[in-house]
């Protein structure tokens, strides 16, 4: 062990007796993909200016581990259990694990991130992990990297967390009163709770059902255009990467305003450019037809209690839609067509019917490695409402992303724009993409975005 963990103050593994129950369909199915893909835990990435010191850092991941119960809980196996889940919470038998990285002149924060990427989350013994990277190269410049299990986060509480962190950071002997987490003393009720009346009861399973066999004819019946692996792999063969870009602020600018000139969405102009770029991609560019899955932050349903939007909770979901698309499709009437369609899935209920089709789904991938179930995957969090300074400190730039080693050829985009600045984040996994396959759909995006501009 480590000296920061031998010495970690306050520390009680049995803070939260009350932190045990079976974990629910969404989250046994992303500890599966954790356990077996090293999938879908993500990573959240701060650039923090000033003097961010190891002493108050491990004071403020201790005092967070005491605040919320899931930061304080691991992920066993249920040993002749009754319930369907294989897998239920216990209190974490040790403090948040936190490493100290002085990062010399062939390093950079991007490669620390890929590293991340690929180290495997043992949910046995915590469900979070950070890292503090100090710049060689500019003083008193810091990168906080931390991984969370996503059956206990999402992005947004994930980028909440990080404000948690330096609040506390900055005066580490007063009480934390955070305005973006609440206390949570003990494990949050599953998602499925907060699915609507009508898909509830025996009249709901039926709709759910419907919806399921609906979406597998789709897939035989109305087959996609993907991005084929160029080299087929198994999931322990591959490894995953980001690839980081910071859309220049005029662009970003002049995409927001064409943006409420044309009616439509930045996610949906994002889908556009995406799936243009695709299309070039493709030997013959005639019309085909794609999907794009899109993932959608659920804490802006009515359904979902207030008190559980400000907690440390994985409340995302997503809706997939396909487009027909050729050489002559405009691009700002694609961008219209995405805004139109997702806001047609959610108004069907279709991200709380995905909540219960996971399991499914990821059994089919697992034994399927190299399944391409959608073209695009973007996850558009928006604007960061989180501040910039606390004390001395200054958040300078906040971005996240997801692993995605079981999703052999997805073109995978996660952004958020904090301080005007939109962060861009596409996800890969080799060898079923090289580099600079990927390095090729990324500017031919940029590029769209530019020529739509």
């Amino acid at each position: 062990m480590s000296p920061s963990l031998a010495n970690a103050a306050h520390f009680n593994p049995s803070a939260w007796p009350d932190q045990k129950r079976a974990l629910s369909l969404v989250e046994s199915s992303l500890e599966v993909l954790n356990r077996e893909a090293r999938t879908w835990f993500i990573v959240t990435t701060s650039q923090v200016r000033g003097r961010l010191s190891e002493a108050n850092l491990r004071l403020a991941l201790n005092q967070v581990q005491q605040r919320h119960a899931c930061l304080n809980s691991c992920i066993v196996k249920s040993e002749g259990s009754t319930n369907p889940s294989p897998f239920h919470f216990a209190p974490a038998p040790a403090a948040i694990p936190l490493r100290i990285v002085k990062k010399t002149e062939a390093q950079n924060w991007q490669a620390l991130v890929n590293q991340e990427l690929n180290q495997p989350l043992d949910a046995s013994q915590s469900l979070i992990r950070a890292v503090l990277v100090r710049d060689h190269q500019v003083r008193d410049r810091s990168y906080l990297i931390i991984t969370t299990h996503h059956a206990i986060s999402d992005g947004s509480s994930c980028m909440a967390l990080h404000a948690e962190l330096l609040s506390i950071c900055q005066a580490p002997a007063q009480p934390c009163d955070s305005s973006w987490l609440r206390p949570s003393p003990t494990l949050p009720p599953a998602t499925e709770q907060s699915v609507p009346a009508s898909l509830q009861g025996n009249l709901g399973k039926l709709k759910i059902l419907r919806f399921f066999c609906r979406s597998f004819l789709e897939q035989i019946f109305s087959p996609i255009v993907t991005l084929l692996p160029e080299q087929p792999s198994t999931i322990s063969e591959r490894q995953c990467y980001c690839l980081h870009h910071v859309l220049p602020p005029d662009l970003y600018q002049a995409l927001l305003h064409r943006c409420r000139v044309e009616r439509t969405t930045v996610h949906g102009a994002l889908c556009a450019a995406m799936a243009r770029a695709v299309l070039a991609e493709m030997p013959n560019q005639k019309r085909r037809r794609i999907s794009c899955q899109s993932a959608l932050d659920m804490r802006r349903s009515k359904l979902v209690p207030p008190e559980a939007r400000q907690t440390l909770v994985n409340l995302a979901s997503s809706v997939r839609a396909l487009h027909t698309i050729g050489p002559k499709t405009a691009f700002w009437d694609l961008a219209r067509c995405v805004k139109r369609k997702i806001n047609h899935a959610i108004a069907q209920n279709t991200p709380f019917k995905l909540w219960f089709m996971g399991k499914v789904m990821v059994d089919y991938c697992l034994t399927h490695p190299n399944f391409v179930g959608t073209t695009l995957f973007i996850s558009n969090m928006g604007r960061v409402d989180l501040p910039q300074q606390y004390g001395e400190l200054e958040l300078e730039s906040i971005s996240f992303a997801a692993a995605t080693s079981l999703s052999a050829g997805v073109f995978y985009l996660y952004t958020s724009t904090f301080a005007d600045q939109m962060q861009l984040n596409f996800m890969f996994s080799t060898p079923s993409f090289s580099p600079e396959r990927m390095e090729r759909l990324v500017k031919a995006t940029i590029e769209q975005i530019w020529q739509a501009c």
